[in-house]
C-alpha cells in the first residue's frame, strides 16, 4: 500500500557539547508530529564525553538516530554537508547541538510548509538562555509571517539556524557549497527557490555563548563569512537598495563593536575592505552607516528591553 506520510531529516551538528547533547536528542525525540523520522547526528571530532553519551542515543534507538563520527576535525560547514547528503526526508531540519526544540515544533512547521506550497523554508522564534541556563530574552520581535530575500539582506542574520525546516528538493543546491560558509548564506539560497516562512513563537531554546560557541570563540572568521554571504546577495536577487542597505548595517555593527572595545585597527581594516568590495553598490552607505551609529546604539538597547519583556508569559515553556 501507498505510504504517504511525510518523512522529515533532523541534522544535528555537535561538537565538545557533552554539557547539552542530552538536552539536544531528547527535544529531538520527544516530538509529537504526524511524520515519520531519521536523525543523523554528526561529531566534529569531539573530546571531550560527546560520543559517549551519543552512543547510548544509538543504541537505546537503533534506526532512528545514526551517528557520523568524523575522525578528524573537519568544521561546522562540511559537518553540516556530510550530514544532509545522507537525508532521504521530504523536509530537513536542522539543531545544533548545544540547543533544543519545544515540544510541538516540528508538527507546527511540518504544517506551515503543508500549507504554504510556495514556501521553500520556515523557522521560528527561539528563547535565549546563556550558557548556564539563565533566561536572556527573546532571539527576535515580532516578524513577517512571509518575505523575500529583499527583507532577509535588509534585516541581516536574524533567523536562528536551530529553528531552520526546509524543503529537502533544495538541498542539492547546498550541496554544492565549496568551503566555509555561515547560516545566512543557506538562507539566501532559500530564498532564492521561494518565500521564507516564519513562525512567532518561541519553538527553541537557543543557548548563547556556550562553551563552544564560534561567535563567541572566532568571531572574525564569522565577520568574514558574513562579509563574503553579503557580497554574493548581488548574484541571487537581491535588489541593490537592500544590499547597500545591509553593508551600512553591517558596517555599523563593527563600527559599534570596536570602538566600544578600542579595536581601532580592525576598524580600519574594515573600514577599507568594505569600501573596496562594493564601491559599485555602496554609493553613500558608507557614510550614512556612521552618521547613523548613535542610533543603532539606542535601537540596539531597545531591541534587548523588548525581547526581555516578550519573555513575559513565556517562562512555563521553559523546562526546569
Amino acid at each position: 500500500m501507498f505510504n504517504d506520510r511525510p518523512k522529515i531529516t533532523v541534522c544535528i551538528v555537535t561538537y565538545n557539547h557533552e554539557q547539552y547533547i542530552h538536552d539536544c536528542l531528547s527535544s529531538v525525540l520527544g516530538q509529537q508530529v504526524d511524520a515519520d523520522l531519521e536523525i543523523f547526528i554528526g561529531d566534529d571530532f569531539s573530546t571531550d564525553g560527546t560520543r559517549a553519551i551519543i552512543s547510548e542515543y544509538v543504541a537505546q534507538y537503533p534506526g532512528l538516530v545514526s551517528p557520523v563520527f568524523h575522525e578528524k576535525n573537519i568544521g561546522a560547514s562540511l559537518n553540516y554537508l556530510s550530514l544532509i547528503g545522507k537525508a532521504t526526508g521530504d523536509y530537513i531540519a536542522h539543531l545544533d547541538g548545544d540547543d533544543f526544540w519545544l515540544p510541538g515544533k516540528l508538527a507546527m512547521q511540518l504544517d506551515f510548509l503543508k500549507r504554504w506550497d510556495r514556501c521553500s523554508a520556515v523557522w521560528s522564534n527561539a528563547i535565549v538562555i546563556t550558557g548556564s541556563g539563565q533566561l536572556a530574552g527573546q532571539f527576535n520581535e515580532t516578524i513577517s509571517e512571509h518575505f523575500d530575500i529583499n527583507y532577509l539582506i535588509e534585516r541581516g542574520n536574524f533567523l536562528n539556524h536551530s529553528s531552520m525546516m526546509y524543503r529537502s528538493a533544495y538541498r542539492g543546491e547546498i550541496l554544492k557549497i565549496k568551503g566555509d560558509f555561515i547560516d545566512f548564506y543557506l538562507c539566501m539560497l532559500l530564498a532564492e527557490r521561494g518565500s521564507l516562512g516564519y513562525i512567532n513563537r518561541p519553538l527553541v531554546i537557543y543557548r548563547h555563548g556556550s562553551t563552544s560557541s564560534v561567535i563567541k570563540n572566532n568571531l572574525s572568521f564569522i565577520r568574514s563569512l558574513y562579509w563574503q554571504a553579503i557580497l554574493r546577495a548581488r548574484f541571487m536577487g537581491a535588489g541593490t537598495t537592500s544590499i547597500a542597505r545591509c553593508i551600512a548595517e553591517f558596517y555599523g555593527s563593527i563600527l559599534s563593536s570596536t570602538v566600544k572595545q578600542g579595536k581601532f585597527r580592525e576598524l580600519w581594516f574594515w573600514s577599507i575592505k568594505i569600501y573596496a568590495d562594493s564601491k559599485s553598490i555602496l554609493a553613500g552607505s558608507f557614510i550614512s552607516a556612521v552618521a547613523i551609529f548613535p542610533f543603532r546604539v539606542f535601537l540596539s538597547k531597545l531591541r534587548k528591553l523588548t525581547r526581555r519583556l516578550m519573555l513575559c508569559g513565556t517562562k512555563t515553556l521553559f523546562p526546569r
